[in-house]
This record gives structure tokens, sequence and C-alpha cells, in this order.
């Protein structure tokens, strides 16, 4: 519904966008509903690429960009995203594997070389959690809130 989604506040953000757009929605009394019939098309292997794929990847994944829309959405809706920079690490293997498969270097292969590169990183650099129990320290959102409302903030405070 045109009206619904004119009625609140499209995040600007590379990241998160379409759970900041469902949680508005839903704190707003409304439902979010998809075309059952609708396909949807995801190439995860990256099979082969174009240089403007690479383009989109690099900026929809930029560490500068994905910082910012994390910070935006914690500060809308009360989230910490505690393990992020495991976020950071996946994109840095993921943009590895797209690169070997832009030069045709077969999938096995490219996940062996990225996998190997991972090992030897996480070696020398460990990825820090830290929290020890995420899920007992972890509470619900709209529990923490009056009304059940959250607060929101707007994009252009930054």
């Amino acid at each position: 519904n045109t009206e619904k989604l004119k009625s609140i506040q499209l995040p600007q953000m590379v990241i998160r966008e379409h759970i900041d757009i469902g949680m508005q929605l839903h704190a707003s009394g409304e439902k979010l509903v998809a075309e059952p019939r609708s396909v949807i098309l995801f190439d995860n292997l990256g099979t082969r690429m174009n240089l403007s794929d690479m383009r989109y990847f690099n900026y929809r994944w930029a560490k500068r960009w994905t910082c910012r829309s994390s910070r935006l959405f914690e500060a809308r809706w009360g989230y910490n995203f505690y393990s992020e920079q495991s976020i950071y690490n996946w994109v840095v293997r993921r943009r590895m594997f797209l690169i070997f498969r832009y030069f045709y270097i077969p999938v096995a292969v490219s996940n062996k070389l990225v996998s190997v590169f991972n090992k030897l990183k996480t070696t020398l650099i460990p990825v820090w959690d830290p929290k020890s129990d995420p899920i007992g320290e972890s509470v619900l959102l709209y529990s923490t809130l009056e009304d059940s409302k959250p607060i929101q903030k707007c994009h252009q405070a930054e």
C-alpha cells in the first residue's frame, strides 16, 4: 500500500533497511505482506559477475556505509550489533570469492582459496566476541519501550 509506505520514514541504509521498514510498519500497527507468487533470484555462488556487480557489492558492503547504517539502526531501535565484526569478515571473504569467480576460477577452487585465507587471518587476528552469553543478555525490544512504540530517530540527525 503506497499510502502506508508514505507514512513511514524510508531509511537511508545500505543494510537492515528491509528490517527497519518492517519494524516501522509493525510499530504503527500495520502488517507487511509479500506477494506469495513473487520470484526473487539470489545468486549466492556468484557464478559469474560483471564489474558493475562488484561496484554494487563494494557500495552495499563498504565498511563506512554499513557502519553508519548499523549506528542509525541501533539509534532508531535500541539494538546493539555486538557481532558486527563478523559481518566485515564475511564481506572480505565474499569479495575475494567474487574476484576469483570474475577470473573464472572454479567455485571449488575459489572456496578453498578463501577458506585457507580466512583460516590464516583468523589465526593471526582472532574474531573478537564481546558477549559470553548473547542470548541470555538479550531482551525483547518492545518490552523495553514505552507503550511498545519505538522512538524514531531522524536520518538527518547525523
